[in-house]
Order: structure tokens, then C-alpha cells, then sequence
């Protein structure tokens, strides 16, 4: 951003800085989430030295949080790329896995749901 030119070429400058900003919300996403397991590690210990189920469960529940929140992150990262099949031609696949037991298990299904 720093070159001469670089404003001169609209698409590649936006494409530049749209990169720049994905990689910008990664890093402070990332060094959020280590703070917080950290802080949230520490509270379960004080929890359960103190025996509190309230505390632990919502440990938990913050670390279930934590997790969805890299899965989300982890999609970003792989719909990042422009090139990509899936962001170019805006695919996007619903998997359903087999759910329930015995007799009232239902098949698996996998479908398309935008292109």
C-alpha cells in the first residue's frame, strides 16, 4: 500500500485490501479466543475447587462458544480465495446426517442449496 502505484490499479488495491482486513479480523479473533481460554481456564479451576456447577457449566457453554466461533473462522479462511469454485460460483452444500436410532433413523442427505 506503501508503493506509488498502488492506488493506481482500483481492483487490485480493494482486492489488497479486502485480504488485508480478512487477515486483520483472523488475528484479533485468534488473540481474543487465546485470552479467553486462558481467563476461562483459570475460572473453571476457582470453580471447581470451589465446587460451583453454575460456574463450570457456564465454562463450558463459553468454550462450546470458543469452538463455534474457529469453525466460522475456519470457513472464512477457506472461502477467502476469490479463485475458490464455491465463493466464484456462490455454492453452498447442506449436509444432514443419519439422525435418530434404529426404525426411526432417516437416510443421509446432501443436497445443493444456492448456486
Amino acid at each position: 500500500m506503501l508503493e506509488i502505484n498502488f492506488w493506481q490499479d482500483k481492483t487490485n488495491s480493494q482486492k489488497i485490501i479486502k485480504e488485508k482486513k480478512l487477515y486483520e479480523e483472523l488475528i484479533n479473533s485468534y488473540q481474543n479466543s487465546s485470552k479467553s481460554i486462558i481467563d476461562l481456564d483459570e475460572l473453571n479451576e476457582l470453580a471447581i475447587e470451589e465446587k460451583n456447577q453454575s460456574v463450570i457449566n457456564e465454562v463450558l457453554e463459553s468454550v462450546k462458544n470458543l469452538k463455534i466461533l474457529a469453525k466460522k473462522n475456519e470457513t472464512k479462511c477457506f472461502l477467502s480465495n476469490e479463485t475458490d469454485s464455491l465463493y466464484r460460483n456462490s455454492c453452498w452444500c447442506w449436509w444432514n446426517g443419519e439422525s435418530g436410532l434404529g426404525r426411526n433413523a432417516k437416510k443421509n442427505v446432501f443436497k445443493v442449496v444456492g448456486y
